[in-house]
């Protein structure tokens, strides 16, 4: 019997420890704290932050974007108006302080790369590497898809 219970509280302890119980606005607010954190730690040595931001995000980006994908499901599956804006009041509540903040990280930050010769030639460097998605992207669009947006679902 306290085999069995012993067993139970491991398996509880581990799925709050991989984060089962939590909000995916939640997953999404350690990451924004971890970027902001990032930006913090390298305010003088801007080309060091954006190659630091850049491996951050190669590692964790598709994670953002599927737990930004779990929110937009979920909204979408809410069929009530005021559950759904209920929802969307509590994402807003989430991650209202620390998007607040790295926005004004990101300021000082931006600041600095531009006062940076080697931080401005690195960010011109990764801004040519995206240029070629960019391209395919827009070719998409010229052979006829457009995106439109969403309409009555109030997100």
């Amino acid at each position: 019997m306290k085999r069995t219970m012993l067993y139970c509280l491991l398996g509880v302890f581990f799925v709050l420890a991989l984060g089962g119980c939590s909000k995916p606005e939640s997953k999404l607010v350690n990451h924004v704290e971890a970027l902001d954190e990032i930006l913090e730690d390298h305010e003088d040595e801007p080309k060091e932050g954006l190659i630091a931001v850049r491996k951050y995000l190669r590692k964790n980006l598709p994670t953002i974007l599927e737990l930004m994908g779990e929110i937009v499901v979920e909204l979408d599956e809410l069929e009530d108006a005021d559950e759904r804006k209920e929802r969307l009041e509590s994402f807003k509540e989430t991650l209202e302080e620390p998007m607040k903040s790295l926005s004004k990280r990101i300021e000082k930050f931006v600041a600095a790369v531009a006062r940076d010769q080697e931080a401005m030639e690195y960010l011109k460097e990764m801004s040519e590497q995206w240029q070629a998605l960019q391209m395919v992207l827009d070719g998409a669009q010229s052979k006829g898809f457009e995106p439109k947006p969403l309409g009555g679902r109030g997100f």
